[in-house]
């Protein structure tokens, strides 16, 4: 059996121990932001705009494609400007709001510049299936360390949630690579309810870089319960399972198996530092400063330079 606790310090800095059989496994976690406080002057940065318009490919007519909700951005820094990218809806159809994802720029993390129009959405292309017409949603960026960006985000059919990927090199020009799981195990996991995908990355420099941790990329994903996922390449990924006969997907924070514990404490601390933090967040999208989690966005400050804690538990729904 594998059991887990976390022990917090007058600190606040998490230590995790996990029961592997009769060995006990220790490892400091102490890499996440915060805390935060809440730029109030800035927020929110970002508001649903009723008067943007936008000619939907598929409805063949102009839609208010950001006049419903602005929020759940992710953010990245290119040419000494962060580039926020966040989900935002319409108003009609049959769910009352297809989501488009958009583009706003800042030079200082609390004003930012939005694109007339959204830069990945449901199109006439091999994504409509899946994306028609809840829409893409929920979008996650990290740079490949080739000048590149990989983005993951939501397609919504409305009924199914299915985790997919883009790639870009200039934030504008999204190429759609599909489902995230739509090769694993010959397709077995196409329909899989998937979302919220999180690529571990290295900071490089000033750059959140895809890095991979014993020859593979790994990501975590998931709503309720965190799960991770592998890949070879960042586009085609693997979800770890419990086994191929149950599809039972092997959850982080969660009941781990001991090959596994080892692996996902593994790659916890391979996640990013980063000396200073804005956090976008919703709702409606607010400021706060500089990590990146946006109906509008907010932004909050840290600018201690210290990474903030984590513990490691199940996740409540």
């Amino acid at each position: 059996m594998h059991s887990q606790a976390s022990i917090w310090g007058e600190s606040g800095a998490a230590s995790t121990q996990h029961k592997l059989g009769s060995h006990h496994l220790v490892r400091n976690i102490d890499w996440t932001l915060g805390p935060f406080v809440r730029e109030d002057l800035a927020n929110p940065c970002l508001t649903p705009d009723p008067t943007a318009t936008f000619f939907c490919p598929i409805r063949q007519e102009a839609v208010h494609w950001e006049a419903k909700d602005v929020f759940n951005p992710a953010a990245v820094v290119r040419d000494g400007q962060i580039h926020l990218l966040y989900r935002a809806e319409d108003s009609v159809g049959r769910f009352a709001g297809t989501s488009r994802i958009g583009l706003a720029t800042s030079t200082d993390g609390l004003h930012f510049v939005r694109r007339p129009t959204p830069v990945l959405y449901p199109d006439h292309d091999a994504m409509e299936v899946y994306e028609w017409e809840g829409g893409c949603e929920d979008p996650r960026i990290v740079e490949d360390g080739l000048g590149g960006y990989v983005l993951t985000y939501t397609a919504y059919d409305g009924y199914t949630a299915r985790l997919a990927v883009a790639t870009s090199t200039d934030l504008v020009h999204w190429q759609k690579h599909g489902l995230a799981f739509g090769k694993a195990q010959a397709g077995r996991y196409r329909d899989l309810w998937s979302k919220s995908g999180s690529i571990v990355c290295s900071l490089d420099g000033d750059h959140l870089v895809a890095s991979r941790i014993d020859g593979k990329y790994w990501m975590y994903w998931g709503e309720s319960d965190i799960y991770l996922a592998t890949s070879d390449n960042l586009l085609d990924w693997e979800p770890l399972v419990v086994d191929h006969w149950t599809d039972l997907m092997r959850s982080v924070f969660g009941a781990l198996e001991p090959d596994q514990g080892e692996a996902a404490l593994h790659a916890l601390q391979h996640l990013s530092h980063s000396s200073t933090a804005f956090a976008w967040a919703a709702p409606p999208l607010h400021c706060a400063r500089r990590s990146w989690t946006g109906t509008g966005c907010t932004v909050a400050r840290h600018g201690a330079g210290h990474p903030g804690h984590i513990q490691c538990r199940r996740a409540r729904s």
